[in-house]
């Protein structure tokens, strides 16, 4: 049975717009979001990949600073494609569409494995929850 209080309908549209705002971004870009332990002193919710730091968010601070080489190490991803890895997310001149095509262009072993680590550290690639 559907409610009919006012503010169901207003959560309705919220999530909605939430939905079509990620999915206009992913195709754009490759979506992190992290877990409340992650970034217990934000309310931001996701991140493309590849955004510059300055403009990311905290996500992509904390990520470029302290976790990405832990995550790219976990991974058991070949040093060349960590290091290509970490450029196309973490360097100034980082792009969301340059990650996404080089992501889309790992094997799937390694996508898999990039994923897992991703999570284990407390991201969840092109996650859609906040």
């Amino acid at each position: 049975m559907i409610s009919s209080h006012p503010a169901f309908g207003a959560k309705i549209i919220l999530i909605l717009l939430v939905v079509l705002l990620l999915a206009a971004c992913s195709r754009h870009g490759v979506i992190v979001t992290a877990s409340p332990e992650v970034m217990a002193d934000s309310n931001d919710c996701f991140a493309l990949l590849g955004t510059p730091i300055e403009s990311g968010g905290p996500i992509l601070k904390k990520l470029c600073s302290s976790d990405i080489d832990k995550i790219i190490s976990f991974a058991r991803i070949e040093d060349e494609h960590g290091q290509k890895i970490r450029e196309l997310i973490c360097s100034p001149v980082a792009t969301p569409e340059a990650f996404k095509k080089y992501f889309s262009s790992l094997s799937a072993q390694e996508k898999t494995r990039l994923i897992k680590a991703f999570e284990f550290y407390g991201y969840n690639i092109n996650g859609y929850g906040c």
